[in-house]
Order: C-alpha cells, then sequence, then structure tokens
C-alpha cells in the first residue's frame, strides 16, 4: 500500500466523543485512497484546521503513515508544515434589513436570525443589506458585513414592501463578488437557525465516490400543497453557485411577470421548474417552512434552520422570538426567567 494519500476524497469531522480517539484532541476522519478498494480511517493531529481537510482533494497535500488495525487501515497524518494547503470557499449568507422608514425597527427580525447564526457557529460570511445607516449590531461581529443599499419603496404596505425587496434581490449580484463556484444562501430575515447549518451544503466530492453536482438547493413548504396538489418551494430560504446566481435571479424575474396574480410561492416553485440546473431539495427535516394554519410543533423544533418567509410580520416575529429565546437563552432551570423576575 502506497505512504501517501493522493487525494482526500471524501471525509468529515466527527467531534463526537464516541468517534474521537483515545489519544485525546484527535479526529477521525474517513479518507478513499486511490490505490486501495475499501475505506481507510485517517487521524488528525492536534490543533490541525481539520474542517479545511475534507474539502481539500489536492493532489499530494496529505502525507501519511501506513499502520494496521483489523480488517482496516489505519492513518496517521503526518502534516508537513511545507505544504500548501487552500482554504476552501466558505458559503456565504445573503439576508436584508429594509423598511419604509429608514431605520431598524425594534423587533429586527435580521438581527434575530444573525444572532442565530453566530450562536450555531456558522462557518460563513453573512452579508446584511439595509436601507439606513444606523448599525445593527453596535459592536462589529466578526464575518458579519452591514452594506446600506438605496430601497425606493412605493407605499406602506406589506405588499409595497415585498415588491421593494424584491427588485432588490433581482439586482443582487451586482452587490456581491464571491467566487463563481462558491455556494450563496439567499435567506429571507423571518428565519432562525437552531442548530448549526454548515452540514446543508455537503461538501465537493470528486470523481464517482460522492454525490452527483449540484447547483441549487431548496425548501419545501411543510404540508401547504397548490391547487393541483403539488408541494410548493419557498423563496425564503435556498442555495445556489454563484456563477449560476444571474440565471435563477433572471429566471424568477421573467416568470413572475408572465403569472402576475399568483402568490410568491406559486411563482418562485415555477422558477425551480424552469431552471436547466441540477436542483435538491435541502434534507429533509434540516430546513423546515411551516405553514402559518398548519404548524407541526416538533417538526420545526427539531429544524436546522426555520423560515416563516410569507407570514404576517407580526405572527413571524413572535414565533421567531420564541424558537430563538427558547433554543438560545432558555433551560429547564428558568435562569433567564429568574434573572428578570429576581
Amino acid at each position: 500500500m502506497a505512504g501517501t494519500a493522493q487525494r482526500a476524497v471524501r471525509g468529515e469531522r466527527e467531534a463526537s466523543a464516541g468517534r474521537r480517539s483515545g489519544g485525546g484532541g484527535r479526529y477521525w476522519l474517513s479518507c478513499l485512497l486511490p490505490d486501495a478498494p475499501r475505506l481507510a480511517l485517517v487521524r488528525l493531529p492536534r490543533g490541525h484546521p481539520s474542517l479545511s481537510l475534507p474539502r481539500l482533494a489536492k493532489d499530494g497535500a496529505i502525507a501519511c503513515k501506513e499502520g494496521s488495525s483489523r480488517n482496516s487501515l489505519i492513518l496517521d497524518f503526518v502534516v508537513s508544515t511545507s505544504l500548501h494547503m487552500t482554504e476552501p470557499d466558505l458559503p456565504l449568507l445573503v439576508t436584508w434589513s429594509f423598511n419604509e422608514t429608514g431605520n431598524p425597527s425594534p423587533g429586527n427580525l435580521v438581527k434575530n436570525q444573525a444572532s442565530s447564526l453566530m450562536r450555531s457557529f456558522f462557518s460563513g460570511r453573512i452579508s446584511i443589506f439595509k436601507n439606513y445607516q444606523t448599525p445593527l449590531f453596535k459592536i462589529d461581529r466578526r464575518n458579519v458585513d452591514e452594506e446600506m443599499v438605496s430601497l425606493p419603496i412605493i407605499g406602506k404596505s406589506e405588499e409595497a414592501m415585498s415588491n421593494a425587496t424584491t427588485a432588490f434581490l433581482f439586482q443582487l449580484p451586482k452587490h456581491l463578488k464571491p467566487d463563481g463556484r462558491q455556494w450563496v444562501i439567499v435567506s429571507d430575515p423571518a428565519g432562525v437557525a437552531l442548530r448549526n447549518i454548515d452540514h446543508l451544503i455537503p461538501a465537493d466530492a470528486s470523481r464517482s465516490f460522492g454525490p452527483s453536482s449540484v447547483d441549487l438547493y431548496w425548501t419545501k413548504i411543510s404540508q401547504a400543497p397548490d391547487k393541483s396538489g403539488k408541494a410548493l418551494a419557498t423563496p425564503g430560504f435556498w442555495a445556489v453557485r454563484f456563477e449560476h446566481l444571474e440565471l435563477v435571479l433572471q429566471q424568477w424575474q421573467t416568470v413572475r411577470a408572465k403569472t402576475l396574480g399568483s402568490s410568491n410561492e406559486e411563482v418562485w416553485t415555477r422558477t425551480l421548474e424552469e431552471l436547466p440546473l441540477t436542483k435538491r431539495p435541502f434534507e429533509k427535516g434540516e430546513v423546515v417552512a411551516p405553514a402559518m394554519n398548519r404548524l407541526d410543533w416538533e417538526e420545526a423544533g427539531n429544524a436546522a434552520f426555520v423560515t416563516v418567509a410569507g407570514w404576517p410580520r407580526k405572527e413571524a416575529r413572535r414565533f421567531l422570538e420564541a424558537l430563538y429565546f427558547g433554543t438560545y437563552l432558555g433551560d429547564d432551570t428558568g435562569m433567564i426567567l429568574n434573572i428578570l423576575e429576581a
């Protein structure tokens, strides 16, 4: 067996105690060697940037020392400091905070969402577009950018706000400059992360060992079929490679112009159907878009991300705040309540 793993094809970090090695501080990862038909286990030394290893797939980037253990090949990573290891392009999550007054609203949904992403250790960047100068966070947050844009709003109704926001989204590529293959997650502010969402977009696998390439991930609305019984998709949370973002938005704009009077969900569902891209829904139960009149509390509570784009603003705020505070500030001891009501 060759002593060098020429290509780390597939791997994942296992942080659970059950898969952690007895040496302490080492994480088991799996990798397929090009000259071996079987799966090999490899160990990562303490302090190494393990999150980048599964996505490296660089020839000769990882040197391995061969060992043996029963029927598996056990390899210890010997990482050379002279090797250049490129950090993968992390996803960019785009959201927004627009209102007719030009000031942040007291119950700001986007701040709730951004805070939940940070508390759940989202590894990508968060880009927040807004139409006011007041900072959402008075103290800068790492990997969180706030950018002011001009947003003409005609009227003060929720429909007027929705139309202005959609018009902005159609121009979104002009405001972004990621790498072509980088993932862009478009997230309506009416959403909250209940746990880490990094796993929603699996790392690309090379050759035939991994899943087929996907260009776009979308979210199904829970238990909300259209008149024909077909499942609807929500535009509240989706992800696409940046190189395809403009195509998606152009198609969305075209379908919207042809289907006046249709709901946002119907328009978005038809847009997805007509896109010439490889599409896949997010893993079942991981991203939940509950219908307001058919809410499954257990389903929502177990999800990694919940989006309620399309709900009335007041109901969306109350529901998402309940999920946020219950997830991050609540516990069986009632500590927060005891502090507030001492």
